[in-house]
């Protein structure tokens, strides 16, 4: 199986870390798939990313020479290494992964736009989508795990989508395990209750965590990673720069605002380290500190400025246009209606509890509160990082606000008036810090418990059962985590009304070029069919929603038969699909029919030309027999 072919890879390249810096294997299996990331990064920057596949092949199979030698000369296993309740997490989790997510298919909006089309894209041409801006709806978007999903997917039969899933559920998987580097064998059960608590935990912000390729949940888990490698040595040497370079850069390349969190934790670990390094008292500690930020800095300013230049190279922009001062100097002024109305809105959505199905319903403000409290309480159990917890409070505390304000900057000058005073997406946003907060949390909980001067048996329990009490519940998401047949099979079932390449009824050409029909419908639907067929050419350039009368008219446009002729005719368009159709289209239309009482949602027809030169729509599929 490919997906274990590439397990095994990296396995072996964290083996080799763990055996080099003297860590364990839960510890080292973030930075491989990091390393296995910037490498597909460096290959698609020059052009050529399906060599990427073979060059981390190659690093593997160098990782497990090395290893061999190094067993020979120093006449050992490193059992100790790799023989952990970490590890064997992490091995249970592997065959987990394996079983959730077979058979997934995409099914959500942002799926098809961007997280799982830009791979698509990747796939089809051995090149990053940003090197194919006329097909990419968002190229200018970082591709950190777009490109792990590419490593994962791209040897599959037939672009199997459920590796796309496994990469990015793995990945997500190892930004948890280096919690559990503090437990030992005789804490094993505490270590399996406590990362059944941290896996948990996501889903009290992100109800689909585990079953979406959307990445504002993964950037929380790179922040709570790079602060937690901070926090857990405040050494900065040797593996934790590594660690803090490799997840830096990661998560730069991971979202346009990983820069912000990549800065933030910058911020508190050069904070934290200076401070620390001072009060030390030893010669040139200060200097050491500073020479060690200066990898983890280098890494964020090398990958920030490589991506924007290529994508400033395709004359893409990253966020909006507009004179920053003037803008903040117009808020002084009168306000417009969409300003107050996306003010309130917003304040409403920070203070008032979210509606999900958990047990204890929070607001995102009460989120900061009690993730805030919780690391402040900790300072007993953990009370050699009483000051760094002090300074990680505030500062988590001051970035939360700046971040709200940044937020709202962008509503008010870069979202539409619809998004904004709706404030779309919020709880998303927030949740990429408001998790790392809590995450935080549990992961000082567990290491205050798991090493030795932590005597509270309870910890782990106490973990698991706080995150059973905040996580969302959704029906869905549980089915997925016990029963995740079900679930694909409903994923396969709606997408099965979607053409694809393979089951295009039509024998198809170079030439050819098909027309999506959806009325009544929003984005969903259009989006949805571009993805399943590509890469064949569909389109709905004079509009896909023809009933400017229905519920929909926000996404309606108003196209007569002699206008839509004229874009069929003129684009080269030779199929239609109605894919679905409002009582009114008949009406509307059918002078362009060749039988008007044959005009049915879920049918194919043929562009014919008559004999003047206008347009003619056959039915070719389902044969009438079977319509």
């Amino acid at each position: 199986m490919i997906y274990l072919y590439w397990v095994a890879v990296f396995a072996v390249i964290a083996l080799a870390l763990a055996v080099q810096f003297g860590r364990r294997l839960e510890q080292t299996f973030a930075p491989a798939l990091f390393i296995g990331i910037l490498v597909l990064y460096l290959f698609g920057l020059a052009g050529p990313l399906l060599w990427g596949l073979g060059a981390v092949s190659l690093l593997g199979g160098a990782a497990g020479v090395w290893l061999v030698v190094q067993a020979v000369r120093r006449k050992q296993l490193f059992v100790h290494r790799w023989l952990t309740p970490g590890a064997v997490v992490l091995v249970g989790m592997v065959f987990f992964i394996a079983w959730m997510q077979a058979g997934r298919l995409a099914i959500g909006n942002d799926e098809f736009s961007h997280w799982a089309y830009t791979v698509k894209i990747m796939t089809n041409h051995d090149q990053l989508s940003v090197w194919h801006a006329s097909e990419a709806g968002f190229g200018e978007y970082p591709p950190a795990l777009a490109l792990l999903e590419y490593l994962f997917v791209r040897l599959t039969p037939g672009f199997t989508e459920g590796y796309l899933y496994r990469a990015m559920m793995l990945f997500q998987v190892s930004l948890l395990l280096p919690v559990l580097s503090r437990f030992g064998w005789k804490r094993l059960g505490g270590a399996l209750a406590g990362f059944a608590g941290v896996f948990l935990l996501p889903l009290a912000f992100y109800g689909q965590f585990y079953s979406d390729l959307c990445v504002d949940g993964t950037l929380a888990l790179l922040f709570a990673y790079l602060l937690y490698t901070w926090l857990s040595t405040r050494r900065l040497q040797g593996f934790v720069t590594l660690q803090l370079s490799l997840g830096t850069a990661v998560l730069v390349l991971t979202k346009e605002s990983g820069v912000i969190f990549a800065l933030a934790a910058l911020g508190f670990v050069a904070w934290d380290g200076l401070r620390l390094a001072r009060a030390g008292g030893q010669p040139g500690a200060v200097r050491q500190c500073a020479v060690q930020l200066a990898f983890p800095a280098g890494a964020l300013v090398l990958a920030r400025l490589s991506w924007g230049i290529v994508v400033a190279m395709q004359g893409l922009t990253a966020g909006g246009s507009g004179n920053t001062l003037e803008r903040l100097l117009s808020l002084a002024g009168p306000w417009p209606e969409k300003w107050t109305l996306t003010l309130s809105a917003f304040l409403e959505h920070l203070f008032l509890p979210v509606k999900n199905e958990s047990v204890l319903p929070l607001s995102p403000a009460a989120w900061l509160v009690l993730g805030l409290t919780a690391v402040w309480a900790l300072r007993r159990a953990l009370p050699r990082l009483e000051q760094s917890l002090r300074r990680l409070s505030l500062g988590l505390a001051a970035g939360f606000a700046v971040y709200c304000i940044g937020l709202l900057y962008l509503y008010f000058f870069q979202f539409s008036d619809y998004e904004a005073t709706r404030v779309a997406s919020l709880e998303r946003y927030l949740g990429s810090w408001l998790l790392a907060v809590v995450l935080l949390a549990a992961y000082l909980a567990l290491a205050a418990w798991g090493r030795a001067e932590g005597k509270r048996l309870l910890g782990p329990g106490c973990v698991l059962v706080a995150a059973l009490l905040v996580m969302s519940g959704t029906s869905a998401e549980i089915q997925r985590l016990v029963a995740p047949a079900k679930g694909a099979a409903q994923e396969q079932q709606q997408r099965a009304a979607y053409f694809t390449p393979q089951s295009f009824p039509m024998e198809w050409s170079e030439n050819d070029k098909l027309y999506f029909v959806a009325e009544d419908t929003a984005s969903y639907e259009v989006l949805c069919a571009n993805y399943s067929f590509y890469p064949r050419a569909i389109g709905s350039s004079a509009g896909y929603n023809f009933n400017t009368e229905g519920d929909w008219t926000t996404w309606a446009s108003e196209v007569t038969a002699e206008q839509w002729a004229d874009t069929l005719t003129g684009e080269g368009y030779t199929y239609v699909y109605l894919y679905q159709i409002s009582p009114s289209f008949a009406g509307k239309y059918s002078e362009l029919f060749a039988d008007p009482g044959d005009i049915v949602g879920g049918a194919l027809y043929a562009v014919q030309t008559t004999e003047d030169g206008g347009v003619q729509l056959a039915r070719v599929w389902p044969a009438l027999a079977e319509g």
